[in-house]
């Protein structure tokens, strides 16, 4: 209160209008049972009130969660969908590296069997993680049909 008076709780207020007797307390005047009936409806009043803001706020909550999961889901299946694409396109460039490999052996091109091998070492360096450092980059890329994948 702002004249300087304690402000008493429920509990406190109660006591002042009741008295101890026999069998428990008593209310002291018709009065005072009327304060405390006002008392019980108006402590009621206020736990309804901030039963239903928990209420709310856990909507709230349960709402921002539900946001959450769904862009983690989202940048899940990004994540995933550009590593298959890489490394559906690593196996082709090994799988070819290897062809050009295999052809050297056989026509006994060592210029075409250093240049094989090279290209097999330097994908096999090569790491597709390092393109994921902002995923929101690769998503856009990703839903781009015109995007050349580099490795």
């Amino acid at each position: 209160m702002s004249d300087g008076k304690k402000e008493l709780s429920t509990t406190d207020l109660i006591l002042t209008l009741v008295k101890p007797g026999k069998g428990g307390l008593q209310i002291k005047t018709p009065l005072a049972a009327l304060d405390v009936v006002n008392n019980i409806v108006n402590a009621s009043r206020e736990v309804a009130k901030f039963t239903e803001e928990q209420i709310t706020k856990r909507c709230e909550i349960e709402k921002e969660k539900q946001i959450a999961i769904a862009e983690i889901q989202k940048q899940r299946d990004v994540l995933l969908l550009y590593l298959e694409k890489t490394f559906d396109e690593r196996k082709s460039l090994f799988s070819k590296f290897f062809d050009i490999v295999d052809h050297a052996l056989q026509s006994g091109n060592m210029q075409e069997l250093a240049v094989g091998l090279d290209n097999i070492n330097r994908l096999a360096n090569s790491s597709p993680f390092k393109n994921l450092t902002d995923l929101n980059s690769v998503s856009a890329a990703l839903e781009n049909k015109n995007t050349e994948w580099d490795f």
